[in-house]
């Protein structure tokens, strides 16, 4: 999310401190079978150990061709999503509506963010704006996994590393994970969908962080 859920970059050193690692494994395995089971995890599995977070965790497979029904439903999202979220190209409206900053593009609403409704056009959990207030989308979240992929592959969800989320305080109060009082946290570990409304050179569902818009 903007400055908080972004990527890392490995160090060189790092790498190498990686690789030496892995090596030191391979030949302590040898011809183990079980070497193959452990050699990699799910690419949706959260990340446990201590290594620097390299890339955004993607929900399955996003080259798998959607079926023309896939492709009409998640047709169907962009446009019921933009119909829901028109009266908050008024930025003051989402302020009166509860909405809250986290980070320079994203806002969010307390009681959506808390409720159990997931993919519902009408309370998405985010808003996201430019520096001029413009909109420029809505982010989907689901606590507790990858939500439905109602677009399949081109509605893949996304998580990130628990490191670069934001940290969630009594009163359902999002902090970014820079905020002094998000030491000691609980850090969220959502799964994010976003449907932007402007031009983004990653497609309506693209993951990037960084807002990918053109103006016209």
């Amino acid at each position: 999310m903007g400055s908080v859920w972004r990527r890392s970059v490995f160090p060189v050193i790092a790498a190498v401190a990686v690789l030496g690692v892995v090596v030191g494994l391979v030949l302590a395995i040898g011809r183990d079978p079980r070497s193959s089971r452990a050699a990699s995890a799910p690419t949706n599995s959260p990340v446990t150990s201590s290594a620097p977070c390299a890339s955004t965790i993607v929900d399955g497979d996003a080259t798998v061709a959607a079926t023309a029904a896939q492709r009409r439903a998640a047709q169907r999202l962009i446009d019921d999503t933009r119909a829901a979220v028109q009266p908050f190209t008024d930025f003051a409206a989402a302020s009166r509506a509860g909405f809250r900053r986290l980070d320079p593009v994203h806002w969010y609403q307390p009681d959506w963010y808390a409720d159990e409704t997931t993919l519902d056009p009408a309370k998405p959990e985010f808003l996201m704006y430019d520096g001029d207030r413009r909109l420029l989308g809505a982010m989907f979240v689901d606590h507790d996994g990858p939500g439905p992929r109602v677009g399949g592959a081109l509605t893949t969800w996304h998580t990130h590393c628990a490191s670069q989320m934001p940290c969630l305080l009594p009163g359902n109060v999002l902090l970014e994970p820079e905020d002094e009082r998000c030491r000691g946290e609980m850090q969220v570990r959502d799964w994010m969908l976003h449907v932007w409304l402007v031009p983004n050179r990653l497609g309506p569902f693209g993951h990037e962080m960084v807002v990918p818009t053109a103006r016209s």
